[in-house]
């Protein structure tokens, strides 16, 4: 079974537990395991491990953006429903 290491940049690291609970969900048969910034997937297809390394990390700066961002949308669905 494959395995690689994923190091997540720490401005990144409370987005982890989101976007790993994401991807377990998106990719059951992959096994995913967390130690600090670390992220080591395992299993899959042979030669997907790049294409998992590059979900992941696709998953963990959409969890950014979108705990960033959710104020912004909260403001707008509040006026929008005031009018």
């Amino acid at each position: 079974m494959q395995k690689i290491e994923v190091t997540i940049p720490e401005e990144f690291g409370k987005y982890i537990n989101s976007a790993s609970l994401r991807f377990q969900y998106l990719y059951p048969d992959v096994t995913i395991s967390i130690s600090n910034a670390n992220i080591s997937i395992e299993g899959g297809e042979e030669g997907l491990l790049n294409n998992l390394r590059q979900e992941l990390l696709h998953l963990v700066y959409k969890e950014k953006i979108y705990s960033e961002t959710l104020e912004i949308r909260k403001s707008i669905y509040r006026a929008i429903s005031d009018e």
